[in-house]
């Protein structure tokens, strides 16, 4: 008697398992790839980044050229005479963690803009100006929208905080970001 109870909870068990795995989400998971164009502005730096983007699932990772505007100084003293433009790269990750609805998502993205500045700093005595060369990683947190507005073309904002502190959020000024962007998935 105990070995038919226990091959009967064995066929039951079998059974719901088997119907757990049969009805998940049968969505077809695919690479999707695109292209991207994204300003950024943060408050002392304005970024235009053209990338482009490989997304899986709810996954997205993205890399590619950048061209930042230097709008204040990043660091010393204020008075110290910047370059005005910088080319860098830029790259990131993205989660959408909702889908509001078919067209509209919701995510949240780290981002990394790696650049370097060029400033003249002047003293009294000799040398009377001294040139630095500093490469700068800025780094957000932000979350944003995606709204698909025709086919396979998207458009994006949002907005969050980050620093100029080289390693993931060492907060060393309180920095706001903001971005728009526009999206073609291929």
């Amino acid at each position: 008697m105990n070995r038919r109870k226990i091959f009967l909870i064995f066929v039951i068990g079998l059974i719901s398992i088997s119907n757990k795995l049969y009805s998940q989400d049968r969505i077809k998971r695919t690479l999707q790839f695109s292209a991207r164009y994204t300003f950024y502005y943060n408050y002392k730096v304005a970024h235009h980044s053209p990338v482009f983007s490989i997304e899986f699932n709810k996954h997205n990772f993205y890399l590619g050229p950048e061209y930042s505007l230097i709008l204040k100084p990043i660091k010393g003293d204020p008075v110290n005479i910047y370059e005005k433009k910088s080319f860098g790269i830029n790259l990131g990750y993205r989660y959408f963690f909702s889908e509001q609805s078919k067209k509209l998502k919701v995510f949240s993205q780290f981002n990394f803009a790696i650049f370097q500045i060029k400033y003249k700093e002047y003293q009294l005595g000799p040398p009377f100006v001294t040139e630095h060369n500093n490469l700068i990683i800025e780094n957000t947190v932000t979350l944003g929208i995606d709204y698909n507005i025709w086919n396979n073309i998207h458009i994006f904002s949002g907005g969050g905080i980050g620093s100029f502190g080289g390693f993931f959020l060492i907060i060393d000024a309180f920095t706001p970001s903001s971005y728009i962007g526009i999206e073609y998935k291929f």
